[in-house]
């Protein structure tokens, strides 16, 4: 009697100890959350409210009384940040998608030197891929991307609770499968203001050799930015209804990720 009263307690710290790891991963990874903007103590407390917030889902039955130990444990929270940092990785590809394809347009249009400050990343990126990044961030919100990744933690809980998630090739192949989809979701978005400038170039090209006369690089810069932020304005709605679209089957990406 007295050994199940010692250890109670110590399974409980367990359970909390690799769902608060789960959570972390995700908070860490995810939109909005998971920028550098956002402080370290804020993610920590914030993860350590969901935990205590989503440990109804946690289906106890299934968890030993019996304490792990150390070397076990660790393995454990290792698996369980990978699994979240997955979660938040899914959560992020239209995001990134979107702004990979503003920084390829901006390229084209010139923009690559004329590089700001990046605060999510801390690096650098070009006005356009600024630009469409933020539009992305506030359809994330007002899609209700947030609420997706939430309700997909809370069902990971449920299908896989703390402690019996393993890594596997699924796992890995579901990865490489988003890095993959990640570029090409980017080279759609931003295909045809890519296109519009790549035949910009062809005719000033064709232009400078049949012109000798004229000052193409002063000619070039303002047509290009001019046409490029024309071909992003045209060609908006269709990426934002790519991008709704990625919103909308983000929920079975993550439901993948969170199968048994």
């Amino acid at each position: 009697m007295s050994g199940i009263f010692f250890n109670w307690p110590l399974a409980w710290v367990e359970v909390l100890l690799l769902v608060a790891f789960r959570i972390l991963g995700v908070v860490g990874a995810m939109p909005i959350l998971g920028s550098r903007a956002v402080p370290m103590r804020v993610k920590v407390a914030l993860s350590l409210v969901l935990t205590f917030l989503l440990l109804p889902a946690i289906p106890f039955a299934q968890w030993p009384l019996e304490p792990r130990g150390f070397w076990n444990l660790a393995a454990l929270v290792i698996h369980e940040s990978l699994l979240g940092l997955m979660i938040g990785f899914a959560a992020q590809v239209p995001i990134w998608a979107m702004q990979a394809a503003g920084e390829l347009i901006g390229l084209q249009m010139g923009f690559g030197i004329a590089a700001v400050i990046d605060p999510e990343s801390g690096g650098q990126e070009n006005v356009m891929a600024s630009l469409l990044r933020n539009m992305a961030l506030l359809l994330f919100l007002l899609a209700g991307g947030h609420q997706v990744v939430l309700e997909a933690l809370g069902e990971s809980l449920r299908t896989l609770p703390p402690g019996s998630m393993r890594l596997s090739p699924d796992l890995l192949d579901e990865g490489i499968r988003l890095s993959g989809h990640l570029l090409d979701l980017g080279l759609r978005l931003g295909a045809p203001a890519m296109a519009a400038l790549l035949l910009t170039e062809v005719g000033l090209g064709l232009v400078a050799r049949t012109v000798p006369q004229m000052n193409i690089f002063i000619v070039g810069f303002p047509l290009k930015i001019g046409l490029g932020f024309a071909m992003v304005a045209i060609t908006l709605p269709g990426m934002l209804a790519l991008f709704n679209q990625e919103i909308g089957s983000l929920s079975e990406t993550l439901a993948r990720l969170a199968a048994p």
